[in-house]
């Protein structure tokens, strides 16, 4: 069954990570929103700040501006995959919502609460730290969860000898599928994790706005997932 989720986790499991981020925001329909900038931070840790939480040894840092794009502000989220590890309760986590997001019948696991929501948006820009130059190997992947490293879903930015690159990863249990009294019935060559490359050649000199929104439907293999890439629709996949 399903997990419910609420947080966005910053994740450098796998991945890496492009430089500067800022404005995480995260919403759930008719209920509560959150807008986060890095201006009232201190520099250091983001772990324990804003509600924050960072506990891994990784680097995960707020940081002043140095030729960031000034809608960044004074402070940023910079992180990378600088360290990286198979663990992920450790990662980097924005602060939760009141209000839990997922199906009616997904699990919580005590981790999240509030009124149950069937819709989940974040967004957040980000940028290259290195604007005239790749940083070969650089990337890094956002996820919603519960907070416990639990991803619904899953999104990474990285560095391109063509420029930043934005790839989109869902499972998709194709047909034939199985049932509740015989679920390896469904289980088949064609059931996997499929990446897709949603946005690449992006500029490096610039700020660039990812967007996410899941919308959760009662039944299995239905759910919505939608990425937008600096405000244009780029992929609808599942969860």
């Amino acid at each position: 069954m399903r997990q419910v989720g609420k947080l966005l986790s910053l994740a450098a499991v796998g991945a890496m990570v492009t430089g500067v981020m800022v404005g995480v925001t995260a919403t759930s329909a008719n209920a509560d929103s959150a807008t986060i900038n890095f201006d009232g931070f201190t520099a250091g840790s983001p772990n324990g700040q804003g509600g924050w939480v960072a506990t891994g040894a990784f680097d995960h840092k707020i940081v002043d501006n140095a030729g960031a794009p000034a809608a960044f502000g004074t402070r940023s989220l910079r992180i990378s995959n600088a360290i990286t590890a198979g663990s992920f309760g450790d990662q980097t986590f924005s602060p939760s919502l009141q209000d839990e997001a997922g199906e009616a019948m997904a699990l919580s696991g005590g981790l999240s609460g509030g009124s149950r929501q069937p819709h989940f948006a974040a967004q957040w820009d980000f940028a290259s730290t290195v604007p005239t130059a790749e940083q070969p190997g650089l990337a890094m992947t956002a996820s919603p969860d519960r907070g416990d490293g639990a991803r619904m879903s899953w999104l990474q930015m990285l560095d391109t000898p063509t420029g930043l690159e934005v790839r989109f990863s869902d499972y998709r249990d194709e047909h034939v599928v199985g049932t509740t009294a015989d679920p390896a019935s469904g289980c088949g060559a064609n059931d996997d994790w499929f990446y897709t490359t949603v946005a690449s050649g992006l500029d490096r000199t610039i700020a660039h706005r990812v967007a996410l929104t899941m919308d959760f439907l009662p039944g299995p293999r239905n759910d919505v997932v939608r990425v937008w890439v600096d405000g244009a629709l780029a992929h609808t996949g599942t969860s």
